[in-house]
């Protein structure tokens, strides 16, 4: 990189002071700076300075050197020397642009650049850095002009054309992205970053095998470009390839030991594998990365036979959010998914008299699907989750009154005593485990004859001993709660609800196997 910035700045058009000591200076600084040595060659041109401190080449040499270093003040101040000592320096006024832009001066940047191109129509990478600056300032219009500009008049140059893409993609014009980036491509097959921008449209289009190959391009051209391993990883594993998906996942760790994401990957995989113990392991090496990934304890205690009494609320929304586009169309369609509509059906089926308007709270809403299934009866909703994702999706139906992002205790602690008429909690407890909290709280905010309906996924009742299933609950390997009936009817007695109807029922499809779950419905006693 610094070698090709080399080129593009520093020309070796300028004279040199008289003397060999001064030259020497410079052969040395250029040569760290080929090397990537910025300190060792910053303080060579340093010297060249002392020397001669009217050089113009001098001060741009360092300056240079000082904005790849990150000292854009410093840099500044001998770019602004270079050019005025040189009114002709073009390579000083396209490094002050470069400098004003890092620091956030976009109008600098932009008379700066401007002026690179009044200097030297032919410096291509201006027109690049212009259009970006443009587009960041607000000035979109004057973006495309001048990259358009930029393509008439240096039809070879990739970058350009790369730019175009850039800018086609932030427009939302996808296939005049893909022809830029696919120009860009043809004048340039080693261009790494346009493989791997049109690699991802590609992806996100459907075209899997093009953005693979793509994909599989950028990694010839730079095999330590982390974030295509991992970008390729996670489509191949999305398509069921775990083998080949596993590869790049352990390349990205092998550029990086410490990417906590790509080892949550291997041990998703190595769980798909039916690999528990390996993907155990990878999971605490998770936890010894990010020693505060709660979802990750909750992965390793489901899999490890642990039970506590409550779910990893960090689990559950990181889950969710990852889930909110797709969940309606996946869980209802493909999963077969009739939690709400069982629970509203049940309410009317005791509701006496007939439905009336409901103040109704809505445990762990999701997306809506309980509150377009009770819609017909509510007077007000009110829905709590802990998913900002799904709570998005759920504030676009304009059914609910008010929508809360908490954990469900936080938000029920909160709310008035008495407030409701109806509490729903569809396929929510099973990420909560105890739920004798829940309970109590349900007690206190329903009115005198109110109604706590609620399903969970059914677990077997047993006296052999067996702790877990003792307590009620039970974290299984789906990192998600089972719990038996015997727990909820005991909850039912000591929170002073009245059992209308307890029913067993499939809540959704599994790997094409019904899951079992109880439906219950409970009336809070007024006496």
């Amino acid at each position: 990189m610094l070698n090709a910035l080399k080129k593009i700045f520093m020309p070796s058009r300028a004279s040199e002071a008289p003397g060999s000591t001064f030259g020497e200076l410079k052969r040395r600084g250029n040569d760290f700076l080929s090397h990537g040595k910025l300190a060792e060659a910053a303080d060579c041109y340093k010297q060249m300075i002392d020397l001669d401190p009217a050089s113009a080449e001098g001060h741009l040499n360092l300056g240079f050197v000082l904005k790849e270093q990150g000292f854009h003040a410093d840099a500044r101040n001998h770019l602004e020397r270079a050019v005025s000592l040189d009114e002709n320096a073009v390579d000083a006024v396209y490094l002050l642009g470069a400098v004003c832009q890092a620091g956030g001066d976009l109008p600098g940047a932009i008379a700066r650049f401007e002026r690179v191109l009044e200097m030297n129509p032919g410096f291509a990478i201006a027109y690049c850095d212009l259009c970006r600056v443009l587009y960041e300032s607000g000035q979109k219009e004057a973006a495309r002009e001048i990259i358009a500009k930029g393509a008439r008049t240096h039809p070879q140059f990739a970058d350009i054309h790369f730019s175009r893409g850039n800018l086609h993609y932030l427009d939302g014009a996808i296939d005049s992205a893909v022809d830029a980036y696919r120009m860009a491509i043809s004048i340039r097959p080693d261009y790494a970053d346009a493989h791997y921008n049109l690699a991802n449209i590609l992806r996100e289009q459907g075209s899997m095998s093009e953005a693979e190959a793509h994909y599989r391009a950028v990694l010839a051209i730079n095999p330590g470009f982390i974030d295509a391993h991992l970008v390729l990883a996670r489509m191949l594993e999305g398509l069921n390839r775990l083998e080949a998906a596993e590869e790049h996942f352990r390349k990205a760790l092998d550029i990086d030991a410490e990417h906590a994401d790509a080892t949550l990957s291997l041990g998703n995989i190595a769980l798909k594998q039916g690999k528990t113990a390996e993907a155990v392991e990878r999971y605490r090496r998770v936890c010894e990365i990010e020693p505060g990934n709660h979802g990750v304890r909750h992965l390793i205690a489901a899999l490890s036979g642990e039970n506590p009494e409550y779910g990893s609320s960090q689990y559950v929304q990181k889950l969710f959010d990852n889930y909110a586009n797709s969940f309606d169309t996946h869980l209802v369609k493909e999963l077969e998914y009739v939690g709400p509509e069982k629970l509203v059906a049940l309410i009317r089926r005791h509701a006496e008299p007939p439905p009336a308007k409901w103040d109704v709270l809505d445990l762990g809403c999701g997306t809506g699907l309980v509150g377009s299934a009770i819609a017909a009866d509510k007077c007000r909703l009110v829905g709590v989750d802990l998913s900002p994702g799904m709570l998005e999706k759920a504030r676009a139906l304009n059914l609910y009154d008010r929508l809360e992002q908490a954990d469900l205790l936080v938000m029920m602690r909160s709310e008035k005593a008495s407030s409701y008429d109806v509490i729903i909690a569809a396929d929510v407890f099973i990420y909560v485990g105890r739920l004798d909290e829940i309970f109590a709280e349900a007690k206190r905010l329903l009115r005198p004859g109110g109604r706590f309906a609620f399903s969970v996924e059914a677990g077997e009742s047993s006296s052999a001993g067996d702790e877990a299933v003792g307590a009620g609950y039970r974290l299984t390997t789906t990192a998600r709660y089972v719990h038996t009936v015997d727990y909820l009817d005991r909850l039912s007695h000591l929170n002073g609800f009245r059992k209308l109807e307890i029913m067993s029922s499939p809540v959704r499809v599994d790997h094409g196997k019904p899951v079992p779950a109880w439906f219950a419905l409970l009336e809070a006693d007024d006496r």
